[in-house]
């Protein structure tokens, strides 16, 4: 298969393949951005945005993922990857407003209080902090992991 400047499905096929089949990062990225330039599709440029952040490339990743709300503003994985790279920049503030987007559109998803949860220790909120992962705990009670942040807030409040 050829790459074509101009047949988006042929280069995000390709970008796929090179990034999960053949692990080749570079060239999944180089046919992604081929397939984006010639068509702002979410997928794509989702894809794009998680290449750019395994590669520890965030300043490119964050701008994907801003891209991706700019085409679809209900895109939830792309709010909830942003407001985990912008909690991890310790801008928590910013991260709060996708986390909060995201809860709303799931308010099921464990993961999205757990993150709360750590937003929210971050900024000394550790009573809301404590909410968020007992919520977390109500979905998902077999994250091991949201037991052991809640551990660590329990010992932080003196309250166990």
């Amino acid at each position: 298969m050829q790459a074509d400047p101009e047949d988006f499905e042929t280069n995000f096929n390709l970008g796929i393949l090179y990034y999960e089949h053949l692990k080749d990062l570079d060239k999944a990225v180089n046919y992604l951005k081929l397939a984006v330039s010639e068509e702002k599709n979410p997928t794509a440029l989702f894809n794009l945005a998680v290449i750019y952040e395994e590669k520890g490339e965030r300043t490119r990743a964050k701008e994907c993922y801003q891209e991706v709300l700019n085409v679809d503003p209900n895109h939830f994985k792309s709010k909830v990857n942003l407001a985990i790279l912008l909690d991890k920049e310790g801008r928590g503030a910013d991260a709060l407003d996708f986390y909060r987007e995201a809860l709303h559109a799931n308010p099921r998803d464990a993961r999205i209080h757990h993150n709360l949860g750590i937003n929210m220790k971050r900024a000394g909120r550790l009573e809301d902090a404590l909410k968020y992962y007992k919520r977390a705990i109500e979905l998902d009670p077999e994250n091991s992991l949201v037991y052991y942040n809640t551990g660590i807030l329990y010992n932080i409040l003196s309250d166990y």
